[in-house]
């Protein structure tokens, strides 16, 4: 007799979040293209994903208006309302997560996808994101099959060295 596998939840990113309540996201269609086929059976956020949410909506650089962080908190929590969210309030250390250890992270701003990534695969279930360069983390980790890239679009060019170990510098 085989185990069914457990169905698939998905870790949603903060831009993701930001993209589903922003009609002014360029990704905003396909965001939510992808939550009406996807996302919406179980999806679930946890303190750092719903933090950034918060710091990044009342920034109106991010968003192109003016919403006070308690405004953003509102939409947090008209989104979180959803029948099929689900928070994921027992978070590790981080340094419990291999991720962050890996010799693919080479730099700070990869330091919270790390984390994502390895609460995702910790639980066995994916992160679902907008951002190319965190696919390109997960495939350079061996984590690919817990990434779901949800834009179509064309890839944004990378900054080479992002995602990749350091070369060793050369002794002449």
């Amino acid at each position: 007799m085989t185990r069914a596998a457990a169905p698939r939840v998905w870790l949603l990113d903060a831009n993701l979040l930001i993209a589903l309540t922003h009609a002014s996201h360029i990704h905003h269609g396909e965001a939510h293209a992808w939550f009406e086929q996807v996302g919406k059976r179980r999806w679930v956020s946890c303190a750092l994903t719903q933090l950034a949410f918060v710091r990044l909506t009342s920034n109106p650089r991010v968003v192109g208006e003016s919403i006070s962080p308690a405004q953003a908190m509102e939409a947090l929590a008209s989104m979180t309302a959803h029948a099929a969210h689900e928070y994921w309030a027992d978070a590790p250390e981080p340094q419990r997560l291999p991720t962050l250890n890996s010799v693919a992270v080479v730099g700070h701003r990869q330091v919270t996808d790390a984390y994502l990534l390895g609460l995702a695969v910790l639980r066995g279930q994916c992160l679902a994101t907008l951002d190319r360069g965190l696919l390109t983390f997960a495939q350079a980790s061996g984590l690919a099959a817990h990434i779901e890239l949800v834009s179509a679009r064309p890839p944004v060019q990378e900054p080479a060295t992002r995602y990749r170990a350091p070369r060793k510098a050369r002794r002449g």
